[in-house]
């Protein structure tokens, strides 16, 4: 459970990770344990040579196991094996995320500090007919992150990505638009909250000694 909401800034401001904390974290939220340890260290790698979850000003002349990972971009690579998980080419996934990384930086943010109110709280959803098998009411919330890929003049081209609530998020999923063609939705309040209560808890990684 998250903590009194008003604790949650100085928790992400002071969160500080290396990068076989990283790693521990990534397998501990199960975002990437279709992954041996081996493979997962060399994706982390291979999107951090892409420029993913660091700007160049950020890594300068550090090794792999001096970088401190910051909230944002423990979050950042977290959604990145997400959307690798749920299909999405590498190479996509970097331009996405590179490029809009300012605005989704709000959101990482805002998703963790709104997932249980505001924006994030509750929504129920009625069933008037339920079924055999179906519930009679859902509870839905958090704060969902939307990829939507657009059809113009027979050209597939992607939107900039949105942060929506639950209810918009359901509409979402279950609606038709005609020429446009989202992406999985990505359940960041839920990853967020995931990642941050892991990370907090996750021990320094002893290194042994360079030969």
């Amino acid at each position: 459970m998250i903590d009194p909401q008003n604790d949650l800034p100085l928790r992400m401001k002071s969160l500080k990770l290396s990068h076989g904390q990283v790693l521990r974290v990534m397998k501990d939220t199960r975002l990437a344990e279709h992954m041996s340890d081996t493979a997962l260290d060399a994706m982390v790698k291979k999107f951090r040579r892409e420029g993913l979850p660091f700007e160049t000003d950020e890594v300068g002349s550090y090794q792999w196991e001096e970088i401190v990972y910051r909230y944002e971009h423990i979050i950042e690579l977290a959604v990145a094996l997400k959307m690798l998980t749920d299909g999405m080419a590498f190479r996509h996934i970097v331009a996405l995320l590179t490029q809009y990384r300012m605005k989704l930086r709000k959101f990482y943010r805002e998703a963790l500090l709104e997932a249980r109110t505001g924006r994030g709280a509750d929504r129920t959803i009625t069933n008037p007919a339920p079924l055999k098998g179906e519930l009679a009411k859902m509870n839905i919330g958090g704060l969902y992150l939307e990829f939507m890929a657009i059809n113009r003049n027979g050209i597939v081209g992607t939107l900039s990505p949105e942060l929506i609530g639950p209810w918009k998020a359901f509409e979402r999923y279950m609606s038709y638009y005609d020429g446009l063609y989202p992406f999985p939705l990505i359940m960041l309040s839920q990853i967020c909250e995931r990642v941050l209560k892991i990370a907090e808890a996750t021990p320094p990684v002893k290194r042994g000694r360079r030969t």
